[in-house]
């Protein structure tokens, strides 16, 4: 009885020895090394890489192993009679299938431009593509690519895209406080996503529907939405404009000190709990904004978006109105007195 137990026992602290000793290897193991890409593919034989490649600059997605630069070493054929010899080392498989020109472009001293766009089955491909840069006789000079490869996705959506447009209007309108019915999107369109062409990582290949979001009134929002197609989750969003009304209104409280106590900024559009003064200030340069954007499509009064401050109640009566327009590195007060003709404007650095 006891040599059973004993046995046990051995095998027991046999087991747990090993297990400790794996977990020691992996602790001392270099985290890089644990978490570095695999490629995708077989290195680029020496015939391809002299035929395709030969002595000009290129550079490798350290993720695919696919070539994603080639530079220039001498002219080389037609992009497309290239691709079709060469377009296995940018992780292509059949370059008249997989590349639809998507845009030409003829730029200084006779070169242009083609860049093609990958699709698989007839769906394009967010961010797939391949970039020709040409010279006067159509030779290729460089070639950037970024290609996803191996792709392997059913090409049929289970999610119709009247249920997926419902709830693009949904989320989008949750997002930004709005109802459904102030927004509208673009007829939604089959595409295939991989997080990897967009952003450093990888993730899984979708079918997505792919629209756009935008507001009926004139408000800052214009949202890319992606939908997988088989679930009918929201894969990604998020608004492609980069400027947005940015104010803050003031109140100097009948003092000359500048730019005085903050009453409200963006986060209260209406200036809830302001005086009648700050809340009209703050309305009017929403108004300000947006006139220069409908009108002139700028960004704010000088396009790279200033911040427009605005400070009622400067000084004694007959009190001051001010829009501090605010710069990275100076700012001044334009100055509006009221007087019995009209508004007279005073411009002042601060």
């Amino acid at each position: 009885m006891k040599a059973k137990s004993h046995a046990r026992l051995a095998s027991f602290l046999i087991a747990t020895g090993v297990m400790m000793l794996a977990f020691l290897s992996a602790g001392n193991a270099s985290p890089l090394a644990a978490q570095a890409p695999t490629p995708t593919r077989a290195p680029i034989s020496p015939a391809l890489q002299a035929q395709c490649i030969g002595a000009a600059r290129a550079a490798v997605n350290p993720r695919t192993g696919n070539v994603r630069f080639i530079g220039a070493d001498s002219a080389r054929p037609v992009p497309r009679a290239y691709l079709a010899t060469c377009g296995s080392i940018l992780g292509l498989r059949d370059q008249a299938q997989e590349l639809t020109v998507a845009r030409e472009k003829t730029i200084a001293r006779g070169r242009s431009v083609v860049r093609f766009r990958q699709t698989f089955r007839g769906v394009p491909v967010l961010g797939g593509e391949v970039i020709a840069q040409l010279d006067g006789a159509n030779n290729i000079l460089a070639i950037t690519s970024e290609i996803l490869p191996g792709i392997d996705i059913a090409t049929t959506p289970t999610v119709s895209s009247p249920l997926a447009q419902l709830n693009v209007l949904q989320t989008i309108a949750r997002a930004y406080q709005l109802n459904p019915s102030d927004l509208t999107t673009t007829s939604p369109e089959l595409w295939i996503y991989n997080p990897g062409l967009l952003r450093p990582g990888s993730g899984a290949t979708e079918l997505v529907w792919r629209m756009e979001v935008s507001p009926k009134t004139l408000l800052p929002i214009r949202e890319l939405v992606l939908v997988n197609a088989q679930r009918g989750n929201i894969t990604l969003h998020f608004n492609q404009i980069d400027f947005a009304k940015n104010r803050e209104t003031y109140t100097a409280n009948n003092g000359a000190t500048l730019p005085g106590t903050l009453v409200c900024n963006e986060s209260n559009p209406t200036c809830t709990g302001g005086d009648s003064h700050a809340v009209a200030a703050h309305i009017y340069a929403g108004d300000t904004y947006d006139f220069y954007l409908a009108t002139h499509n700028r960004d704010s009064i000088d396009n790279p978006g200033v911040r427009l401050d605005r400070i009622p109640k400067v000084g004694s009566p007959p009190r001051v109105w001010g829009i501090r327009v605010v710069r990275e590195r100076r700012s001044r007060v334009i100055r509006f007195t009221p007087t019995r003709v009209g508004n007279t404007s005073e411009r002042s650095p601060i």
